[in-house]
């Protein structure tokens, strides 16, 4: 009894040794991604010395671009809704936009990295807007019109490792993503009032911290 307890420690031992926490220090492989379950497992479908392609990445705003993508022994073009994202010195980035006149595609940096990912997506809308042309001699509008004016904003996001779904980051949808951990979601639930995105990146944070995912070591 007393060696099958002792092989059993060990057996724990030995997973956990063979184990990486997901976190922001955890390294991706390098590469490009088609689908949510080759990232999950680490595994890029193509490594960029397979790849023929432009890209530039900013790494201090979770941004990265890139041109049309091709594979470069057969020159053929994998179509952007194709490409789930990117990995570049191990920081992986999530498609988020695909602009098919310029033929480039924006990368959004997961910046927490954990059980519930974050990222930010730029999202595009149009409102009317109402425009007066000036006469420069008596300061009075000659001309009015509405016209169609285009606004971008960066809306946080979340995406559950797991499972790959993703979710607007607001108030609601964190309590509901955080609802299995009954200590963390009731200090939520006392908080009372929303909270600020900073407050709500923190439940975040303490929630990956007690609710690691483990991922094979390398």
């Amino acid at each position: 009894m007393r060696h099958t307890i002792t092989l059993i420690i060990l057996f724990i031992a030995f997973t956990a040794m063979a184990q990486d926490k997901l976190d922001n220090s955890f390294s991706f492989t390098n590469g490009i991604y088609t689908s949510f379950e080759d990232f999950k497992n680490d595994s890029p479908t193509y490594s960029w010395q397979d790849i023929s392609t432009e890209y530039v990445v900013m790494e201090e705003r979770f941004r990265a671009k890139s041109g049309i993508v091709k594979i470069e022994e057969s020159g053929e073009e994998i179509p952007a809704p194709k490409i789930w994202g990117i990995c570049v010195n191990g920081r992986p980035y999530i498609r988020t936009a695909i602009d098919t006149k310029k033929g480039l595609i924006t990368y959004s940096g997961l910046s927490i990295r954990g059980n519930i990912c974050y990222f930010e997506k730029e999202f595009v809308t149009t409102e009317d807007k109402l425009v007066s042309a000036y006469n420069p001699h008596t300061g009075k509008p000659f001309r009015t019109g509405v016209f169609p004016t285009k606004r971008r904003s960066l809306t946080g996001m979340m995406l559950k490792f797991e499972t790959g779904e993703e979710a607007l980051f607001n108030n609601i949808t964190v309590r509901e993503w955080i609802g299995n951990d009954k200590g963390l979601s009731k200090s939520l639930e006392d908080e009372g009032k929303p909270l600020s995105a900073i407050k709500l990146i923190k439940y975040l944070k303490i929630y990956n911290d007690r609710n690691p995912i483990l991922l094979p070591k390398g």
